[in-house]
């Protein structure tokens, strides 16, 4: 699509926007990010081997094409508005591969943005970038980071850390029928509904029972508000609120709560086991949005 009319459409909407706000605009500031470079939503379909980092020529494009786009709608009081620029600093990730940012090969798109004082860049699927790799994104101007499925995919460790913790503590026959069965329970629902995943999880039926499960992509998490699952889930928590966790398997399958329960940092329960889990990785955004500020992480 011609970059004059992704710039004219922005503009187009960014004029509906403004005038829908206009009685909170004063509470409620509106604030705009532009371009067009989004990588497919969860992830790559394909196998990766190495990312083209935005050419900054087309950065400089965007920008110039789509201010005057605003200017043509007289909105420039909207463009001062504008805070950053959707580019590819070189990170991605597929079902099975994470690219790493690499600060070397986006130093020149690093650098253009430094002419444009009041912008910076937005980067998508920053997930499972480690965090050495997110503060360097943020030093490098790549200041707002996309993160959704690094943190379901959290979610889903803690779920099944859990589960496999219930199958070792219910393993005897007496205790077997209390179960919560959340692994076949996960499996019945995404085996009878197959529009989340199917389009993602190529191979054999073993790959796709593989990806299904661990996938980076994790489309699983499109499954978790299924009725069924969401009681599994209650019902597995349950269990090891009523039974707590010993402190071997605790260490085994979630070694880094183990620590800090052991360290009173943390309750052996297993609402604020799964919380923690998740709150590990946003710990790494929030460290690497810390170096500087006004720096913003964004969910989804």
């Amino acid at each position: 699509m011609a970059t004059e009319i992704v710039a004219e459409r922005a503009a187009f909407l960014c004029r509906i926007a403004e005038e829908a706000n206009t009685e909170n605009a004063a509470s409620n500031p509106l604030v705009y990010i532009i371009g067009s470079e989004v990588p497919v939503p969860g992830g790559a379909h394909e196998e990766l081997d190495d990312l083209v980092v935005s050419r900054t020529e087309d950065v400089q494009e965007t920008i110039d094409i789509t201010k005057k786009a605003f200017y043509d709608l007289e909105l420039q009081q909207a463009w001062e508005k504008v805070i950053a620029v959707v580019v590819q600093p070189g990170v991605e990730f597929s079902n099975s591969k994470v690219v790493s940012y690499k600060p070397l090969k986006a130093k020149a798109l690093s650098k253009t943005i430094e002419h444009y004082p009041k912008l910076c860049y937005e980067a998508h699927s920053t997930d499972y970038q480690t965090q050495e790799d997110l503060g360097n994104l943020v030093q490098d101007h790549f200041a707002i980071l996309k993160v959704g499925p690094g943190l379901t995919f959290a979610l889903r460790e803690a779920i099944f850390a859990l589960g496999y913790i219930e199958n070792e503590l219910f393993s005897s026959p007496a205790k077997q029928k209390k179960k919560s069965g959340i692994f076949s329970v996960i499996d019945t629902v995404m085996d009878e509904n197959t529009q989340y995943w199917e389009k993602y999880y190529v191979g054999d039926t073993y790959e796709q029972y593989y990806n299904r499960r661990f996938g980076l992509s994790d489309r699983i998490r499109y499954y978790f508000p299924d009725q069924r699952i969401t009681e599994a889930i209650r019902k597995l928590t349950d269990n090891l609120i009523k039974e707590e966790i010993p402190d071997a398997l605790l260490s085994q399958f979630l070694p880094e709560q183990y620590k800090k329960v052991k360290n009173t940092e943390l309750e052996n329960n297993p609402h604020a086991l799964i919380s923690d889990k998740i709150k590990l990785v946003l710990n790494d955004y929030s460290k690497a949005c810390s170096a500087k500020e006004n720096y913003t992480l964004l969910t989804s």
